[in-house]
C-alpha cells in the first residue's frame, strides 16, 4: 500500500528520490578527495589534514548537487568555492576550503610546463625530475617533500621555529577546477585524475614581515627562523615567505591589550639544494639589526641538541635525494662550530655564506675550479663557505672529492665519501676559522 504524503506526493517516491541523489552523491565521491600519502600520525597534521577533507566533501557535495538540479548560469551564482588559487605566486598555490589548507601541486612549480618563471619572463616548459632552471641544486617536482621536510625536522627539534603542519597528499584535479559548472568525469582506466603535492596549514596573518620593522618581532623567534635557514641552506628567505600572525591567547581581548606578532616561517621549497651548489643562500633577516646580537641560550640550547644523523633518518624516510641529505649534514656541522665554538652572531654565519672575505686564494687542483665551473656554470668560490669546501676536498687524502664536490658525473655519490668530505670540511673549518672574527 502506498502512503501519501500531506503535499500529495507519495512517500515512496520522495524515498527513490533521495536514494537516487544518495546514489549520485556517492558516485561523485567514489574517489578519494585528498589522501595523505605519509599516513602521518601527528595530531597537528591529522587535524588539519580531517579539517580540510570535510569541508571540501560537503563543500564538492553541494556543488555537484546543485550543477545536477540547476541550469549553469544559476550554478555560477551559488555554487560555494571549493578553493581559490593565490595568483600572486609564481607557481601553483591553492587554498583549500574554507581556509583550512594550502596546496602547491608539484606538477605547478615555477617554471614547470605551462607554469610561470617568475618576473614576466613566460612560462616554462620543464617537467618532473628536470634541473630546475631558476635554482641550482634542485629538480622540479622536489619542491612539495622539502616543505615536508622542514616541518619534520622542525617537529624533531620541538617545533623551534614554527613551521605551519605539512604533509604529502594526492589530490582529486576536480578538487582545484575553478569552474564550479564543470562535471567531474572519470581519467584515465576509470579513475579520476589526481594531483601530488604539499598540504600546509592556512596561516592567518596580518601580512608578512616586509610590512614590519623588525622591532615587532621577538628576538627569540627571529632567531629560531634563521637558524632554521641556516640548518637547511634555505635560497628563498625574503621577508614575503615570513607572515605575521597575532597571538592574542596570553592577552585578554579587552581594548588595550598588548597582542604578540609572531612570526611564521613559511615556502621551503627551495631549502636542501644539492651540496654542490651551496652558493646561493638567501635571507632577508641578514640585513636585520637583531642578527647582529647575541644568540640567545635558548638559541644556543637548539643548536647544541641538533642531531644530523637522527636528521638524515628523517629525511631518508621522506626519500629526500642523498646530495640534499649531505647538505642537511654540513649546515647542522657548520652551525653547531659557529655557535659553539665562534660564538658568531646570525649576521656573520650569514655573510659567510654570502659573500667572500677571505683574501687568500684557496688551494685547488687544477681540475676542480674547472669541473666545478663546467657542472654548475657557477662561480665556486662565491662565498667563504663553498671556498672552504674546496680548499677541505682538494687537501683530503680521498682525492676522489674534488670530483665529488665539483659534480663529476664519473664521482658517484657514496655515504663513504660523504663522510670523508665531513671530516675534511670540519678540519678546515677548525683550523681556518677560529682565529677569524666577522660582524
Amino acid at each position: 500500500m502506498t502512503t501519501t504524503s500531506s503535499d500529495g506526493g507519495d512517500d515512496s517516491d520522495s524515498q527513490q528520490t533521495n536514494a537516487a541523489a544518495a546514489a549520485a552523491e556517492a558516485a561523485f565521491l567514489d574517489s578519494y578527495l585528498l589522501f595523505d600519502l605519509l599516513g602521518d600520525r601527528d595530531h597537528r597534521v591529522v587535524n588539519m589534514f580531517s579539517s580540510a577533507v570535510a569541508t571540501l566533501e560537503t563543500t564538492m557535495k553541494e556543488r555537484e548537487r546543485q550543477r545536477r538540479t540547476a541550469g549553469a548560469a544559476r550554478t555560477r551564482a551559488r555554487a560555494s568555492s571549493v578553493t581559490s588559487k593565490i595568483t600572486a605566486c609564481t607557481g601553483g598555490v591553492y587554498v583549500l576550503g574554507n581556509n583550512d589548507a594550502i596546496f602547491k601541486p608539484r606538477c605547478e612549480e615555477a617554471a614547470a610546463a605551462g607554469v610561470g618563471v617568475g618576473d614576466g619572463n613566460g612560462v616554462g616548459d620543464g617537467v618532473i625530475g628536470d634541473a630546475n632552471p631558476l635554482r641550482r641544486g634542485f629538480k622540479l617536482g622536489d619542491g612539495a617533500i622539502r616543505e615536508v621536510a622542514a616541518y619534520q625536522l622542525d617537529r624533531a627539534a620541538g617545533h623551534f621555529a614554527g613551521v605551519p603542519p605539512t604533509t604529502l597528499i594526492s589530490v582529486r584535479s576536480d578538487v582545484i577546477k575553478q569552474d564550479p559548472t564543470a562535471a567531474a568525469g572519470p581519467a584515465v582506466d576509470g579513475e579520476r585524475e589526481h594531483l601530488e603535492g604539499s598540504l600546509q596549514k592556512y596561516v592567518a596573518n596580518i601580512g608578512s614581515s616586509e610590512d614590519y620593522g623588525s622591532s615587532s618581532f621577538q628576538l627569540q623567534q627571529l632567531q629560531a627562523v634563521a637558524l632554521l635557514d641556516i640548518r637547511l641552506f634555505n635560497t628563498d628567505r625574503h621577508g614575503g615567505n615570513m607572515l605575521v600572525a597575532v597571538d592574542d591567547a596570553p592577552h585578554a581581548p579587552h581594548a588595550g591589550a598588548r597582542r604578540s606578532n609572531v612570526l611564521v616561517p613559511i615556502d621551503h621549497g627551495l631549502c636542501l639544494p644539492d651540496f654542490q651548489h651551496l652558493g646561493e643562500f638567501e635571507a632577508s633577516w641578514l640585513f636585520w639589526r637583531e642578527a647582529r646580537e647575541e644568540l640567545t641560550p635558548a638559541s644556543r640550547a637548539h643548536v647544541a641538541a641538533l642531531d644530523a644523523d637522527r636528521d638524515a633518518a628523517t629525511l631518508r624516510g621522506l626519500n629526500v635525494r642523498e646530495p640534499a641529505i649531505l647538505t642537511m649534514r654540513l649546515m647542522t656541522h657548520f652551525l653547531k662550530f659557529a655557535v659553539l665554538e665562534l660564538n658568531w652572531t646570525l649576521h656573520a654565519i650569514g655573510v659567510f655564506l654570502t659573500q667572500s672575505h677571505l683574501t687568500a686564494t684557496p688551494p685547488t687542483t687544477p681540475s676542480a675550479p674547472t669541473a666545478a665551473a663546467a657542472q654548475s656554470g657557477e662561480n665556486e668560490f662565491a662565498s667563504d663557505f663553498q671556498a672552504l669546501l674546496v680548499k677541505a676536498a682538494a687537501g683530503a687524502a680521498d682525492a676522489s672529492l674534488v670530483g665529488f664536490l665539483s659534480g663529476d658525473e664519473a664521482v658517484a655519490f657514496s655515504e663513504e665519501r660523504a663522510r670523508n668530505l665531513l671530516e675534511a670540511a670540519q678540519s678546515v673549518w677548525q683550523r681556518e676559522l677560529l682565529t677569524r672574527q666577522f660582524d
